[in-house]
This record gives structure tokens, sequence and C-alpha cells, in this order.
């Protein structure tokens, strides 16, 4: 699996996920919206659709990894320790300014708990 980061200079949650991925010896290549700006609105413009803009603008970080497109830092790390299976409990952040959202611990599925605390404890 080929892992893309589509980042913004100075963002937290997108040092989030790096640290993730090189804790897990997880490769990826990494491009900034302003520094690759040629890169990321090629991007964009091709995913234009798949991609969330708040009332700031694009949330990022965004992760593509060939097969989907996933946006913020719970919905990445909840991509990457389960794949698809938090889908039903960890959803887009709604909030503005760093602040997440979106966490459902209700909808968590069976067996997924553990996965769940460990996303938790990442966002922290």
């Amino acid at each position: 699996m080929s892992i893309t980061l589509y980042t913004a200079p100075d963002c937290l949650r997108c040092k989030i996920v790096k640290e993730f991925l090189a804790e897990r010896g997880q490769e990826y290549t990494s491009f900034d919206f302003k520094e690759d700006k040629d890169i990321f609105n090629k991007y964009y413009r091709a995913n234009r659709s798949s991609i969330y803009r708040n009332p700031e603008g694009v949330e990022f970080p965004i992760f593509d990894d060939g097969q989907v497109i996933k946006q913020g830092t719970g919905e990445i790390l909840a991509y990457l320790l389960s794949g698809r299976v938090l889908e039903a409990c960890v959803t887009r952040s709604e909030l503005l300014h760093g602040w997440i959202s979106g966490l459902n611990v209700s909808a968590c599925p069976a067996g997924q708990e553990d996965n769940f605390v460990t996303l938790v404890r990442l966002l922290a």
C-alpha cells in the first residue's frame, strides 16, 4: 500500500499522523500544500468531490492510499488502525480550530474497543 499525505505548514494534526506512521515503520510520501502547491493543486482538482472543505478551507492532513481518501486526524488514524471497521464510530470532525468531534463510542463495533482507545489516546 502506497501512502501519500497532503499536509499544511506547522500542522499539529499532520505531525500526529506522521509520527504514528513512523512509529509503525510505515513509509509514506508527503506533500505540503504550500511548498508543493502544483502537486497539491493537481491532486485537489482530480479529487475535489472526495475532499471536504469547511468554512476555513481544506482540512489537513489528507491521506490517500490509492483505495480511499481520508481527511482529518481521527479518520486517518482510525483507518490505519483497523481499515474501514471504525467508520461507524469515527467520522469527520465538524469543529474548527483544531478541536475534534466525530467520535461515537456507542457505535464502536465489538472487538474494536482497543483500537478506539488507542485512537483517543493518540488524539489526546
